[in-house]
């Protein structure tokens, strides 16, 4: 099968699965409801990012439900990789992915813990991104709070490694300025 033939069939599957299963439904409702309600004023889905979480929903769910019960097109053991210019979305699609799964997570009993891991290459995007994230987490997490179903356990959170270079990584002791104001120096 040709790759475009199968991308659709994927595609066809997460439908199938979004339809099927009410936790996949309520996952995927709670999802869009984060980006429709973010700061960002996000109003729609390119088509690319919008396919791209649905054909990943059979793998985010196959730990819940087994890679046969969530249809052939499963392949929770590779990794996909979106390639889009600047600004055309992948933030986005990845971050749908994210969210999903906070929220799949959540309806199938996570209380905490991690969900995802995201790694930057470059330390100057990573602290753009990581703000980008945090707008999507906190209205994720408002959300979260507002469904019986989702709520409970610890609140959505980030964390952010990037390095000895970017963050103090020591306290030193107390010091005095001129002024004999006492400062902890990081």
């Amino acid at each position: 099968m040709g790759g475009f033939a199968r991308e659709i069939r994927r595609f066809a599957n997460g439908i199938r699965l979004i339809r099927d299963y009410e936790a996949i439904r309520l996952a995927f409702a709670q999802m869009n409801m984060t980006f429709r309600n973010s700061a960002k004023q996000f109003e729609a889905w390119y088509l690319f990012e919008i396919v791209f979480v649905v054909s990943m929903v059979a793998d985010i769910c196959a730990s819940e439900y087994g890679e046969d019960e969530m249809g052939e097109m499963s392949q929770p053991d590779k990794a996909d990789v979106l390639h889009f210019p600047t600004g055309g979305g992948k933030t986005e699609a990845f971050l749908g992915c994210v969210v999903f799964t906070l929220f799949f997570d959540r309806i199938r009993g996570k209380l905490d813990g991690v969900s995802a891991i995201i790694k930057y290459p470059l330390r100057l995007l990573s602290i753009q991104q990581v703000e980008r994230i945090g707008v999507i987490l906190a209205e994720a997490e408002l959300i979260r709070r507002d469904c019986a179903i989702t709520e409970g356990g610890k609140p959505f959170g980030l964390g952010y490694f990037v390095g000895e270079a970017n963050t103090p990584n020591r306290i030193e002791p107390e010091w005095q300025d001129v002024s004999g104001t006492p400062h902890r120096r990081l």
